[in-house]
């Protein structure tokens, strides 16, 4: 079936009104190191109703500088975007940073290009895609089918996004904004810096007004990064007051904003110890005993070495990293959710099925978020003559000093900011939540696969997502 369906898309290529002899190759996008990618030989591209789906599209023997896309379909918006090759840090060819089509750069006879399938009505057909390359214009189609099952927020995503976290993203708020919600990251953590002290007393909320997003009712948790120590600080008499009075003076900054308190969780410590998890729980009850009935939020490292008990009053919202699952918290009331999280060192040496896969893990344990350290965490990794070179030819075409301490999901340059292929993994991997919900027990009755079997084996999830889907009515 794919060798047959590869020579069709070869024979419309080759209709245009000057005969030229392009190539096209479908791809799954999972797999990005170039020498490897996986061949789509999938029937069509299973798309939830309002979710997405991706495929990567090759296309070869171009003649002209830069390759037009365009495409339509009754059940899908198609888009387009150019994915140039690039090297992770151990010198392989990769696909990852996405660029504009119109940033296509140097002339070449090869390119790749990521296919966006956002699906907004049930039903299956053959989208058509026009290719023009110079006087050139050329037609393929690729079969697309739409479920009767509807995108949700199932999945909580956290990347602890700050907005002026470094130097490169200062001044780039807007497009911050715009790359968090194409990924759907439905969680913003405040950080402490745009916050005032709880104990000097001065309570202006100037900074914090500045920093919240225009699109503050695209996020579901707003979560108040105070930065304590992670053994906590003393909680004496003075505190308490000034809690009270923060609490409520944050609640009020945050209400103008239309923001549900609901919505809004206290992240005292970051990775607490097991002194700071006893601080915690000190504070949950002076902050019970004020009838203040917050939410809260912590992270739990790798530094954790027993599970402990929290005796938590509201909703207590528990971000877990994956090496320390088994050692997550006990907590005493129903209240709470737990999170997954990872932190990643050498980011674009991580595949992007590694992203996608975290979904799957997460419906294994139980958990309802996942999250990765960090949005843009890059100042470790970049001196100042690397930062000059990757505002100058782009981050993505150069080696930083200092690689390991590279966790960022996006590339820059000195105007804008660029999201990778494995932010959009970790965007599907919401709609894959889905999937799994619903069909995840039965497509793997002896358990859901480790990342090393879903990066073999995807595209037999593939198939079984599309076999569900031709099933429905």
């Amino acid at each position: 079936m794919g060798n047959k369906y590869i020579v069709l898309l070869l024979f419309i290529v080759n209709l245009g009104p000057k005969l030229q002899a392009l190539e096209v190759q479908w791809y799954l996008p999972w797999d990005n190191d170039v020498n490897r990618l996986i061949t789509d030989k999938i029937s069509a591209v299973p798309v939830l109703n309002g979710g997405e789906n991706y495929r990567i599209l090759k296309i070869s023997g171009i003649k002209s500088n830069a390759i037009k896309l365009t495409g339509r379909s009754d059940v899908a918006v198609l888009n387009f975007e150019y994915l140039p090759v690039m090297k992770d840090y151990r010198n392989k060819e990769i696909l990852d940073v996405i660029l504009p089509l119109n940033d296509q750069g140097p002339k070449q006879t090869t390119r790749f290009f990521l296919v966006r399938f956002d699906g907004f009505r049930t039903g299956r057909t053959s989208g058509e895609i026009t290719i023009v390359d110079g006087t050139n214009k050329s037609i393929i189609s690729k079969d697309i089918i739409v479920s009767t099952i509807s995108s949700k927020d199932l999945l909580g995503v956290n990347v602890w996004a700050y907005f002026d976290y470094n130097e490169v993203l200062k001044g780039k708020k807007k497009e911050i904004e715009q790359i968090l919600d194409r990924a759907g990251v439905n969680t913003l953590v405040v950080p402490p810096y745009v916050l005032p002290s709880i104990t000097d007393k001065t309570y202006s909320f100037e900074k914090l007004r500045k920093y919240l997003p225009n699109t503050i009712r695209n996020f579901d948790k707003i979560v108040i990064y105070l930065g304590l120590d992670k053994d906590g600080i003393i909680l004496n008499r003075d505190f308490q007051d000034s809690y009270s009075r923060f609490i409520s003076l944050l609640r009020k900054e945050l209400s103008s904003h239309d923001i549900k308190i609901s919505n809004v969780y206290i992240y005292a410590i970051d990775e607490p110890s097991e002194k700071g998890i006893t601080f915690l729980q000190r504070l949950i009850q002076i902050d019970k005993d004020l009838r203040l009935n917050s939410q809260f939020y912590t992270t739990i490292g790798s530094g954790m070495t027993k599970s402990i008990t929290i005796n938590n009053n509201a909703h207590f919202l528990a971000q877990i990293s994956s090496k320390r699952y088994d050692k997550r918290p006990r907590f005493t009331s129903s209240g709470h959710t737990y999170w997954l999280y990872d932190v990643i060192a050498e980011s674009r040496n991580i595949k992007p099925v590694y992203f996608l896969g975290k979904s799957f893990e997460a419906f294994k344990v139980g958990a309802k978020g996942v999250g990765f350290w960090n949005f843009c965490d890059i100042s470790k990794a970049f001196n100042s003559s690397d930062l000059s070179n990757a505002y100058r030819n782009g981050s993505w075409n150069i080696r930083p000093s200092n690689p390991v301490y590279d966790y960022s999901l996006i590339y820059f340059n000195k105007d804008h900011i660029y999201a990778s292929l494995r932010l959009v993994a970790l965007s599907y991997a919401q709609d894959e939540f889905i999937f799994l919900s619903r069909f995840g027990s039965t497509a793997f009755p002896k358990g859901v696969p480790s990342q090393q079997m879903l990066s073999r084996n995807y595209s037999d999830w593939e198939e079984f997502k599309l076999s569900k889907m031709k099933g429905e009515k």
